[in-house]
Order: C-alpha cells, then sequence, then structure tokens
C-alpha cells in the first residue's frame, strides 16, 4: 500500500491545529459569555452599596478595592481573573469646568480618543446616565467621553470617562475605567449599571 504524500500528511497536521485553536477561541467566548450574564442577572441583587464623599453606588462583590491610592481616591480591579481592567473614582479640587478638565487630563495621559468600532460617546446631559432625578438635579457640569483610544500612541485603550460637579461646590467628581478594548467589553457594562445606581448626598 502506497503511504500518503508528505505534503498531504503536512496538510492535515495544519488543519487539525486550526481547528483546535478556533476550539479553544469558542470555548473562550463561550465561558466569557455565560460568566458575564450570570453576573449581570446577580449584579443588582448583591452589589453593595458604597460610600464616598457626596456620593454613594453601587459596587460589584467581584471587584476588589486598590490599597495605596492618592488621597481622597476609590479604585477598583478584578483579582479573580486575568482582564486588563482597572476604575477609580477621585474627587478634585478644581476651579475649571467638567469638560475643560477632562479633556486637560486626556492630553496629560497621552490618551487620544477615536471612533474605532463606532464607540464614541461624548454627552453633556446627567439625565443620560444617572437614573436618579434628585442627583440628576444636583449637578452643576458634566462631562462623559465612552470610546476607544490609543494611549502613548501605542497602547489601544477602551475608556469611559466621567467628570461633574455638584451644585454649590468646586470639586470635581472623576470617574474613570479603563482596559483594553477587548476588556472594556467585558467589564464596562458593569461600570455603566454603577454609575446609573449613583446617589448624591
Amino acid at each position: 500500500m502506497n503511504s500518503l504524500p508528505p505534503s498531504f500528511s503536512a496538510i492535515n497536521y495544519s488543519l487539525i491545529l486550526q481547528w483546535i485553536v478556533l476550539f479553544c477561541i469558542l470555548y473562550f467566548l463561550y465561558y466569557a459569555a455565560k460568566k458575564i450574564k450570570l453576573e449581570k442577572s446577580s449584579f443588582l441583587e448583591e452589589a453593595k452599596r458604597t460610600d464616598f464623599k457626596k456620593i454613594s453606588l453601587l459596587i460589584p462583590l467581584w471587584w476588589e478595592a486598590d490599597n495605596n491610592l492618592e488621597q481622597n481616591t476609590l479604585g477598583f480591579h478584578r483579582s479573580d481573573t486575568r482582564y486588563d481592567w482597572s476604575c477609580f473614582f477621585k474627587e478634585i479640587s478644581s476651579k475649571k469646568s467638567a469638560l475643560s478638565y477632562t479633556d486637560e487630563y486626556l492630553k496629560d495621559q497621552g490618551i487620544i480618543l477615536d471612533n474605532s468600532y463606532d464607540s464614541y460617546e461624548k454627552t453633556i446631559k446627567a439625565q443620560y446616565l444617572f437614573k436618579d432625578n434628585s442627583t440628576c438635579n444636583k449637578i452643576a457640569d458634566f462631562i462623559r467621553y465612552e470610546a476607544t483610544g490609543t494611549q502613548n500612541e501605542t497602547d489601544r485603550i477602551y475608556l469611559d470617562i466621567v467628570c461633574f460637579k455638584i451644585k454649590g461646590d468646586e470639586k470635581i467628581y472623576h470617574m474613570e475605567s479603563k482596559s483594553s478594548v477587548l476588556n472594556g467589553c467585558v467589564e464596562g457594562p458593569f461600570f455603566e449599571e454603577s454609575l446609573k445606581s449613583l446617589i448624591i448626598s
């Protein structure tokens, strides 16, 4: 019996390897989708309301608090996964408008936002994000950017940044979620849900 040509065997090994890689990718996507679905369904029931300065908001149980942060800052990351994601909530004294502060912050961080994947969103209306009407009425100045972008000319990121001032207060509340582009789709929705729950005392 004649043996198969070497080229045929090589093609088969190549196809097998490609199928294995494809299966691993599909399994990872299935696992991630299932995990996200379970987390999202339990988020509002299990989240812990956390007070920070003049605001209060729901924090998912799987977010772990960061230590050794600068003053007036509350930060979180995920220790149960290897997601390239983190977020923080910060109170800053500033006489600048929320928009001026945010644009200057992005420039200082070397971040240029773009419209890749039709992701760019900019709004100056707090009621588009916060659910509590009383909270919206207490806000004097608001800006939100949500988009993909590039940091330091090389790193592709997904950024959701919200900055606002409370009426009668010079301080700016700076809230930010930053991750790799892919991981932004994983943890970003929970950051947004956390912001939607925000209440000003």
